[in-house]
Parts: C-alpha cells; structure tokens; sequence
C-alpha cells in the first residue's frame, strides 16, 4: 500500500510527484539498490562494528545531516541523475532503430532492462533531492525560529535596561562593599543599602545574561553560526 506522506516543507507539486514515486515502487527499488551496495562492500565492511567507518558509495549517503552537508549531497545528486539521464538516452537511440531490423532485435532484451533501470535511477535521484529538500527547508525554517527567538531575547533585556534607573546604582554603596572585601574597612547596611544591591544584582544579571546570550551571524555555507558577544 502506497502511503501519501504528508511533506510539510514541500509544495502541492512536489508533493505530488513524491506521491507518484511512490506509486512506482521507489521505495522498493531504493531498498534493492541499498542492499546491492551491502552486498558490494561487505567483505570490507564485515568486520567494522561503527556504522561511520563502513565503506559507502559516497553519492548515495550525505557525509552527515548538517545544513551544509545536505546542501553538498545535493550535488552528487545532479552528477548522478546526469549519468543515469546520459545512458536512458543511448540506450533509447539504440533500442528504437534496433525494433525495425530483423537480426538486430534480440540485443533490446538487454537493453531494455537496462533502460528500465536507469530511469528508475533517474526517479530515484529525484525522490531523495525532494526529500533532502525538504530536510533543508525544515533546518533553515529552524534556524530561522532560533534566530528570532534569540533576537527577541535581546531586544527583551535591552528594554529591561532602559527602564533601570541608572541613579538608584550606588556607587558610594559599591565602593563601600569593595573596601570591605579588601579588609579596608567595616561595611553596615541599611534597609535603603539592600534595596540598592537588589537594582545592583538585577542590573548585573541581565548585563550577564546579554552577554551569554549567542549573536547571529551567516557564514559562507549558510549556516548558523553563534559568536559571544
């Protein structure tokens, strides 16, 4: 039974033609070519326990699922729809001539399948850069939240400075407590001194809490980097 997934970050269209795909067996023949790839390498791979040191072909596998790494992935993917695209057409300008000459038409039963093939290859390609889309376009989307959301966060600390009276920092008051810890003198405090260390303690929490909190910035790959400020 074919399962219409419902791709959030992919239009009417493209969600269409992951339908279609599906429809067709793409599904299937993926699991078929991944289990001809364990079939090639397993004699390489038997004895590797850590799934990221097993041999890959590494234009079917993304070096990782990071935004940058799924962007790079995206280009094996042209290179090997290019490839599978090249061969659909020879063997199609092969196998139509061949139909019409007697002696000639037993070499379609190899071709044939192997035209076959190769467009599934080509679907397949297709199939996963739609899907990769879709992962890029969540991760950008989540970026996107990350940055606003911390964005906000600032703009909300700068706000609660403003509206801190800068008078009611005493300065006399810090000047005091620092002699104190020197052991320069004695420090006695008044209900007006605790009140004050309370503006004091807020006013340095938030100057802490502003400057732990990440900036934003693009790099050259598009992704997100935090930089302290």
């Amino acid at each position: 039974m074919v399962k219409r997934n419902k791709f959030k970050y992919l239009n009417k269209k493209e969600k269409f033609e992951i339908f279609i795909y599906q429809l067709l067996g793409v599904n299937t023949f993926k699991e078929a070519t991944l289990l001809l790839e364990h079939i090639i390498h397993y004699r390489e791979n038997k004895d590797i326990e850590d799934e990221k040191l097993k041999k890959h072909n590494i234009n079917y596998h993304p070096k990782d699922t990071s935004l940058q790494g799924l962007k790079d992935f995206k280009k094996f993917l042209y290179y090997n729809g290019f490839i599978h695209v090249k061969n659909s057409l020879i063997y199609s300008l092969i196998i139509i001539p061949a139909s019409f000459i007697p002696g000639v038409r037993m070499i379609n039963m190899v071709l044939i399948p192997l035209l076959i093939m190769n467009l599934y290859c080509i679907m397949l390609q297709r199939y996963t850069y739609l899907r990769t889309q879709e992962t890029i376009r969540m991760k950008e989307r989540q970026n996107e939240i990350s940055i606003n959301a911390k964005v906000n966060k600032l703009e909300k600390i700068n706000n609660e400075l403003e509206l801190i009276d800068k008078n009611q920092i005493d300065e006399e008051l810090i000047n005091r407590i620092i002699a104190y810890l020197n052991n320069e003198d004695d420090v006695i405090l008044t209900e007006a001194d605790v009140k004050s260390l309370e503006v004091i303690n807020h006013y340095l929490e938030l100057l802490k809490t502003k400057d732990l909190t990440p900036a934003v910035a693009n790099n050259n790959e598009d992704k997100m980097v935090l930089t302290l400020k």
